[in-house]
C-alpha cells in the first residue's frame, strides 16, 4: 500500500511539473516589463474577460448516439423458405463488408420436411433502410407475409462519452507511469511496483478500447434479425392447441385450478380443527373413569 501511494504521489508531482514550468516564464516577462518602464496588467482587468468568456462557453453535453435493433418473422410456404433466405444472404454479401456484415446464419430441419432459417446481419443505416422497405414485398412475392416486426433502440451517447473520457485518463496515466519508469533509479521493489501498475493500466486500456469500438459499431451498423418460418409449422401449432392436444391441455389446466382452489378453501379449517381435535383427545384421555 505504501508503494502504491508513493506511485500516485509521484505521478501527481510529474503532472504538476508541467504546470509549474510556465511560472518562470511569466515571472521573467514581468521583470522585463518592469525594466522597460511598463506597468504589469491589473489582475482584475485580466480576470474579467476570462470570466466573461467562460460564462459564454456551453457545457459539454453527450449527443444522442442511437443503436437500433430490428427483428422480423416471415411466414412463408415451406418451399420458399430457403430461396428467400439465400437471396437475402447473397444481397448482404454483394453489398460488401463495409456496408453489410452477416453476423449469423442458421437453418433447422423440422420433422425432416420443414425447414426454418434465421439470418442476423449488421448494415449501414441507408442500406438497411432499403432492405427493410423491400422485405414486405419479398415476403408477398413468395406468397408469404411479415408475421411479426419489432424495433428496439438504445441511446449510447452517455456511455460513449464516459468511456472515451476514461480511455483518455488511462492513456495519460500510462504515459506518466512510463516516464516514472524511465527516470526512476531507486529501489528494485519500487520499479517492480511501477511495472505492475503499468501492466494493469495497459490491460484496462485494451478493455476500454474494445468496449468503445463495440458501442461505436452498434451505432454505425444497426442490427437486423430475420426469421424465416414455414406456414405449415404455424398451422401445426394451431391444430395442436385447438384439437385433441388443446382439449387435454384445457382439462389439465382446469383440474389444477380446481385442486388449488380446494386446498386454499380447506387449509384455514385444518389449521383450526387439527389443534382442537388434538386438545380434545388429550382431555378425554386424562379424565378418570367412574
Amino acid at each position: 500500500m505504501r508503494n502504491a501511494r508513493w506511485i500516485v504521489v509521484v505521478a501527481i508531482a510529474v503532472a504538476g511539473c508541467s504546470d509549474r514550468s510556465a511560472e518562470p516564464t511569466e515571472t521573467a516577462a514581468k521583470e522585463m516589463n518592469a525594466a522597460a518602464g511598463q506597468d504589469a496588467p491589473a489582475p482584475a482587468a485580466e480576470a474579467a474577460p476570462v470570466a466573461e468568456s467562460a460564462s459564454r462557453t456551453p457545457a459539454s453535453v453527450a449527443l444522442p448516439q442511437i443503436a437500433y435493433s430490428y427483428d422480423f418473422t416471415l411466414e412463408l410456404p415451406t418451399k420458399a423458405v430457403m430461396p428467400l433466405f439465400e437471396r437475402h444472404r447473397q444481397a448482404c454479401e454483394a453489398a460488401g463488408a463495409a456496408r453489410c456484415q452477416i453476423v449469423g446464419a442458421e437453418t433447422t430441419n423440422v420433422d425432416g420436411t420443414d425447414t426454418q432459417a434465421t439470418l442476423t446481419l449488421r448494415a449501414q443505416p441507408d442500406w438497411l433502410a432499403g432492405f427493410r422497405s423491400r422485405l414486405g414485398g419479398d415476403a408477398r412475392g413468395a406468397d408469404g407475409e411479415i408475421a411479426r416486426s419489432q424495433t428496439e433502440s438504445e441511446d449510447l451517447g452517455r456511455q460513449l462519452s464516459d468511456t472515451g473520457a476514461r480511455l483518455r485518463a488511462l492513456t495519460t496515466l500510462q504515459g506518466r507511469l512510463e516516464a516514472l519508469l524511465a527516470n526512476r533509479s531507486g529501489k528494485l521493489a519500487d520499479l517492480l511496483e511501477i511495472e505492475r501498475e503499468l501492466a494493469r493500466v495497459g490491460g484496462e486500456i485494451d478493455e476500454t478500447r474494445s468496449a468503445l469500438a463495440d458501442m461505436r459499431g452498434r451505432v454505425a451498423l444497426p442490427k437486423a434479425t430475420i426469421r424465416y418460418r414455414p406456414g405449415s409449422l404455424i398451422v401445426a401449432d394451431a391444430d395442436a392447441t385447438s384439437g385433441l392436444g388443446g382439449l387435454l391441455y384445457e382439462i389439465a389446466r382446469t383440474s389444477l385450478v380446481a385442486l388449488l382452489s380446494l386446498i386454499v378453501a380447506v387449509l384455514p379449517w385444518l389449521a383450526v380443527l387439527v389443534p382442537l381435535g388434538w386438545l380434545l383427545r388429550r382431555l378425554t384421555r386424562s379424565r378418570p373413569e367412574a
